[in-house]
């Protein structure tokens, strides 16, 4: 991996980016950076690299948010903080432009409208998805079909499984947890006791 590249883990940027991209980061300055624009940053309380959207600029600092959440970080960054900005990113053998200024925040705004909308039909729906989840076929419909994958990261605090449906991530299991994190509607389709624990799984 070069200087000016690093891979992307986490989820606090999802979907614009997802757990193995490739990010391709040029250095700048301060003056540079505006709002909307995506940025690699380290601050005094967390010495590994963060990559937020920049949200507000003012006399004080820079003010960041990750597109997948809903509140904007506490940090207060400066020049010393910034390793630089994020202008393309590789995706499965192919590379794709970052988007930055107004329409990278017209497109954090949309994600995150984009889950507001989604929580209320979830929260519309949830008594009959639980009622499905009750009968089994659509588990052995796709039991024994390669349509999922496992991968592992390892992380400060343990070792992360992702359940991945393509280069989506439809489940996570956390460091510490014994029970899979899977999204709507995926968990109609698996049967997660054939899902592989923390210490059953092996390390890619």
């Amino acid at each position: 991996m070069q200087k000016n590249q690093m891979f992307y883990m986490g989820f606090s940027m999802y979907p614009t980016f997802i757990p193995g991209d490739v990010l391709y980061i040029k250095e700048c300055k301060e003056k540079e950076i505006k709002k909307g624009d995506i940025i690699v940053f380290k601050t005094g309380e967390n010495e590994k690299n963060i990559v937020h959207r920049v949200v507000s600029i003012d006399n004080s600092g820079i003010r960041t948010r990750g597109d997948n959440n809903s509140n904007i970080d506490n940090s207060v960054l400066t020049q010393k903080d910034i390793q630089g900005k994020v202008l393309n990113f590789e995706r499965q053998g192919k590379k794709y432009p970052v988007s930055g200024g107004q329409t990278g925040l017209i497109k954090a705004n949309f994600i995150r409208l984009m889950r507001r909308a989604n929580r209320k039909i979830l929260n519309i729906f949830r008594p009959f998805y639980r009622l499905i989840l009750q009968f089994s076929f659509l588990k052995i419909l796709f039991s024994g079909k390669k349509t999922f994958r496992v991968l592992s990261f390892k992380k400060p605090e343990g070792t992360e499984k992702q359940l991945m449906a393509g280069s989506y991530v439809i489940g996570r299991l956390r460091p510490g947890y014994k029970r899979w994190h899977i999204k709507v509607p995926f968990r109609l389709f698996i049967d997660e006791k054939s899902l592989p624990l923390a210490e059953e799984t092996h390390e890619n």
